[in-house]
Formats: structure tokens, C-alpha cells, sequence
């Protein structure tokens, strides 16, 4: 809504605000397709290497992440994960439950 707002009241002007994640945005960026991006995630240094001098990560805001579990996880035993245990399970170092202090059984993320 701000992008058309902003495009409506100025000549020769277009926003465009797609949806299609960090890695498309900052490559886009780095072919010259777009000239600014949304990314969730901090980028990475081998990142801006890789885009060179024109490139220049700057920062707004941080995402807030819900995480939720589903009723056979906490009744099979998980009843809290720590940002450690989270970690973990989005690195792949974690792929089952059990590990974390649940039943036997693959997590599916």
C-alpha cells in the first residue's frame, strides 16, 4: 500500500514489493534487476563480497518468529526448546525428536 501511495503522487515513478525471499532479493540486487531488497536475514559477508562495492546492507528492523509445535510433539514430551535446541534442528544437527527430549520420530520441519 505505501508503494503505491508513494508511486501515485510522484511522475515517472514505480515500486514494486514482491514476496520472493532473501536470496532472490539480494541477487537481484546483484545483477542490476532491482536497486533495493528486503532481506530476513542478516546477509552474509561471502555475500557482500561476492556483490562488491555496490552493495550495502543496511538494516531497519528484526523480525519477531513465532514458533509452534504440534499437539503429538508436546504430548510425546517437548514442552519448551531453547534457542540452542532451535538452532539446531534448522542446521539439520537435530533430526529427530528424541534427540530434544521427545519420542522416537523424525522431525519434519
Amino acid at each position: 500500500m505505501c508503494a503505491q501511495e508513494y508511486s501515485s503522487q510522484r511522475d515517472n515513478t514505480s515500486i514494486s514489493v514482491t514476496g520472493s525471499g532473501t536470496r532472490v532479493g539480494i541477487t537481484s540486487l546483484a545483477y542490476g534487476i532491482a536497486d533495493m531488497a528486503m532481506a530476513s536475514r542478516e546477509v552474509r559477508m561471502e555475500g557482500v563480497e561476492v556483490y562488491g562495492d555496490n552493495f550495502e546492507p543496511f538494516p531497519i528492523a528484526i523480525d519477531a518468529v513465532a514458533i509452534a509445535i504440534s499437539s503429538d510433539v508436546y504430548e510425546g514430551g517437548i514442552k519448551n526448546l531453547s534457542r540452542r535446541q532451535l538452532l539446531s534442528m534448522h542446521n539439520g544437527d537435530v533430526d529427530s525428536w528424541n534427540e530434544l527430549g521427545g519420542q522416537t520420530c523424525l522431525f519434519r520441519p
